[in-house]
Order: C-alpha cells, then sequence, then structure tokens
C-alpha cells in the first residue's frame, strides 16, 4: 500500500514493550490516524512522558483493533532500535522525520538523498528550458566536482530497452518525436510520431548548416545534392559550368577526403584545334608539371595515339574547332597518396572523338580541378566528386 502522511494526526496508547501499538483515540484537536486509511504506512513518532524515551519510524495502519505497526525504526533514545515502552499513556502522532525531509539548504539547493518517483500519471518536470540568456536555463550538471555529465535511462526489470524521446507538442498523444532508443541488438534513432502526428525528415547539422537529411522515404541527401538509397551511393555534384566562352572552367573547395571526380561534357566545343586538358591542384594553386600518360584520336580515317602533355591531362590527341563533343573523364586518388590517375573520352559528331589515360602526383592535398588550355564557345561542364 501506499505511505501516507496527514496533518494533526495524534493518538495516545497504553501500549508496553516493543511490539504494535493499539490505539486509544484521536486527543483533542487532532484527528486519528483512521485518516492514514487501512494498510497505508506513515512516518509516526512515540513519545513517554514518564521516562522521556521517543522512536521515530514507519509503521503500518491497521482499521481492525485500530493499530500502529512499528516496522522500520529510523531514529529512537534507544540508539536507533526500538524503545521498550513502560505502562501508563503513550503519545503517538504523524510525523515528518528529519532523514527523510526534503528542503533547501542555505544556498538554495534542494537535495534528495534516494529515488524520485511521480506517482501521478503524465507528470511533468517543469522549469525555464528555454532562456533567452543560455546560462539561465535549467539544466542538468553533476554534483562532483571537475566531472563530465552523463543523463541516463535504464529499462526496469527484465526489460531490455531504454531510450529518450523529445516531441514537438506539449500534448504528446498526436505528435512527431525523435527517440535516440537502445536494446540487445541495436542503437537506433528514430523520426517517430504519436497518433495522428506527422513523420518528419530526420536532419543532421555541423557549423550552422544541414550536412545531411534523410527523407520519409528512405532517401538520404548530403548538402542536399548527394542521396544515398538502400546501398548506393550517388555522386555528389559540386559544380555546373559553362563553357560559352572563357579559358578556363573549374571550382575550387573539393573536401579533403574526395576520393573521386567525375568531369562531364555536354555540347563541349573549342575555337581552334588547339586542344584543352585537365588541371588539378591543392591549396597553393593548379599544378601545371609532372602530367604523364597517353591520348588517342580516331576519325574515319584511323586512329592515332601521342603522349599527353606535361601541363596537364588531355582529352584528346586531336581536336577540332566547333565540334560538339560530349562524354566524361574520371579521376581517381591512389589510396593513402596524393597521386591521382585519369581515364575517359569524349565523342563528336561525324564519327570524330578520343580520350586518354594519365597519371599526376600533386604535392599536397587536392582540392581544386580545371579544364583550361583552350579558348571555350560552346556548352557546359558538370564536376561531381565522392
Amino acid at each position: 500500500m501506499a505511505l501516507v502522511v496527514k496533518d494533526r494526526v495524534k493518538e495516545t496508547s497504553a501500549t508496553t514493550g516493543t511490539g504494535t501499538l493499539t490505539l486509544a483515540g484521536a486527543t483533542t484537536g487532532f484527528q486519528s490516524f483512521a485518516t492514514i486509511g487501512n494498510g497505508n504506512t506513515t512516518y509516526y513518532t512515540i513519545y513517554d512522558p514518564v521516562t522521556g524515551a521517543w522512536e521515530v519510524g514507519i509503521g503500518t495502519y491497521t482499521a481492525s483493533g485500530t493499530t500502529l505497526s512499528r516496522d522500520t525504526v529510523l531514529a529512537s533514545s534507544n540508539a536507533g532500535a526500538l524503545v521498550n515502552l513502560g505502562a501508563g499513556d503513550k503519545s503517538v502522532w504523524c510525523d515528518y522525520p528529519a532523514g527523510k525531509a526534503v528542503y533547501y539548504d542555505a544556498t538554495g539547493t534542494l537535495t534528495i538523498p534516494s529515488n524520485l518517483s511521480f506517482s501521478t500519471v503524465g507528470s511533468r518536470i517543469t522549469g525555464d528550458f528555454s532562456n533567452a540568456t543560455v546560462s539561465n536555463r535549467l539544466s542538468f550538471q553533476t554534483s562532483t566536482a571537475n566531472s563530465s555529465t552523463f543523463v541516463g535511462a535504464l529499462p526496469n526489470g527484465t526489460s531490455v530497452t531504454s531510450g529518450f524521446a523529445a516531441r514537438n507538442d506539449s500534448n504528446p498523444t498526436n505528435s512527431g518525436s525523435i527517440i535516440m532508443q537502445i536494446n540487445t541488438t541495436e542503437a537506433a534513432v528514430y523520426s517517430s510520431r504519436s497518433g495522428t502526428g506527422t513523420y518528419l525528415p530526420l536532419s543532421f547539422y555541423t557549423s550552422g548548416l544541414q550536412q545531411l537529411q534523410i527523407d520519409t522515404s528512405g532517401t538520404a541527401y548530403f548538402t542536399n545534392t548527394a542521396y544515398i538509397t538502400g546501398n548506393r551511393v550517388a555522386g555528389i555534384t559540386a559544380t555546373n559550368v559553362s563553357t560559352a566562352s572563357g579559358t578556363t572552367a573549374g571550382t575550387n573547395g573539393i573536401p579533403a577526403d574526395v576520393k573521386r571526380i567525375q568531369v562531364v561534357f555536354q555540347n563541349f566545343s573549342v575555337t581552334s584545334t588547339v586542344v584543352p586538358y585537365i588541371q588539378l591542384g591543392t591549396a597553393a594553386g593548379f599544378v601545371a608539371t609532372g602530367y604523364t600518360g597517353s591520348v588517342w584520336y580516331h576519325s574515319t580515317s584511323g586512329v592515332n595515339a601521342a603522349a599527353t602533355v606535361a601541363t596537364g591531362m588531355e582529352l584528346v590527341n586531336t581536336i577540332a574547332a566547333a565540334t560538339l563533343s560530349h562524354g566524361c573523364f574520371s579521376i581517381y586518388n591512389v589510396a593513402g597518396t596524393n597521386r591521382w590517375v585519369f581515364d575517359g573520352h569524349i565523342e563528336g559528331n561525324a564519327g570524330l572523338g578520343g580520350g586518354g589515360a594519365g597519371t599526376v602526383t600533386l604535392p599536397g592535398t587536392l582540392d581544386r580541378v580545371q579544364i583550361t588550355g583552350a579558348t571555350f564557345d560552346g556548352g557546359s561542364i558538370t564536376i561531381t566528386y565522392e
């Protein structure tokens, strides 16, 4: 049964010894222990005015016989043990023992010596969790000096699952939620809901920016451009570059962990027979030496090949002015090094086309790529990396 504390409960008892008290009725101006309720426990104090003996403890009230058992002694004049009561009337009342009291100390700190249990369903811990001044918000903090804080959740009994849930409505019955949960088979994060609440995309942010979002269909987007469906990873689009004019097209700021770059040509053309080439670079700038490899070219009259120039990876051996070309070059990192390997081809109209392969070792970490060496007059280039 429940532990119950009531105001102004006091009776007398003539019981002697260390056993259960038989209650003799309420003192004038007080209630009887019947207000505690049959079978409930309460805090009590017994005082013997003849000997000065006293006892504070937890007892169980029984309506039949109007008795109060002395189940647990919290403190007493007998060194914390049951007091052997003598003859005569003793006073017994409902108390609030110091050892069980919860109160603010001189600094305004409330210390709870044991478990905190809520008996009312739907209870809440409330406080200012959203103050505009962050340091004024209610927070959890360890009481151990210079130690880390971990907020924990434990399953009860034979259960093996625990977690935390945050919801988007003050009424959790119909709300969206995010749940962090662990059991014996997995540690998981869920975008979930209750009742008629809405499933929401699951997003991840760093540096104030969204870096990854998993939508409600299960598709994941990196920076809103790359995606993962099942176990398939698609490229991360860096930029689309127009080659309608100019002599250089490219991008920088490529992440250090990129392992593959693709350069895709669409309706690409140049103004002369000067062959453009691909250059890679680091934070110090583009590298214009050290490229090795070969390129080839085919037409209706045959195929020819030659070594690529040292200043970059040429697209083909020969190119014609104003010829629309389409194709793709892939650039791969050799794991654990700053060496990159090229491979690709482009094809034009009237049976013209070609390609090449090669390699270059950079003096540092790659962070940029460009197509240069000729004057452009049409088309576009899409550069992707992953």
